[in-house]
């Protein structure tokens, strides 16, 4: 799973043999079970942020299973004015450190949201539920 932002040339990703679309500047890429075939226009620039499986489950509401083999935009996750604001702070970042930062802060912000806490309570109830309660805390965490 990585989000990932465009900062170059347009990149298009083939959907068949001689059909391509171009790929949005601010994406969520899912697990990718299925290759795809990718063509730069020019000098290319990507920034990504990547987690480790379900990693980013907790700051989504959309199930992580749904966002698999395919691109899904930012504003599709976290609203089109977050995700605008969020595209042109990584554009106008002048390097990677910065580009950290902003993607750190855009996400710690996101553990404010009453949506996320009740998510992540929600996904701790039904985890522990689903151990019948003989699993420790610590096993489950693992």
């Amino acid at each position: 799973m990585q989000r990932l932002f465009i900062l170059g040339e347009d990149i298009k990703r083939y959907t068949s043999e001689n059909e391509f679309i171009i790929q949005p500047r601010a994406l969520v890429v899912g697990q990718i079970k299925e290759p795809f075939i990718i063509e730069t226009i020019g000098y290319v620039h990507c920034f990504a942020a990547r987690f480790y499986p379900f990693g980013f489950a907790n700051f989504v509401t959309t199930p992580i299973k749904n966002l698999a083999d395919k691109e899904t935009l930012i504003a599709q996750l976290f609203g089109e004015k977050d995700a605008k604001e969020l595209e042109q702070k990584i554009i106008r970042a002048t390097d990677t450190k910065e580009r950290i930062e902003i993607i750190e802060n855009f996400l710690l912000g996101k553990f404010k949201s009453q949506s996320t806490i009740d998510s992540i309570v929600k996904l701790t109830d039904d985890t522990i539920l689903a151990t019948k309660r003989i699993t420790s805390i610590n096993a489950i965490l693992k």
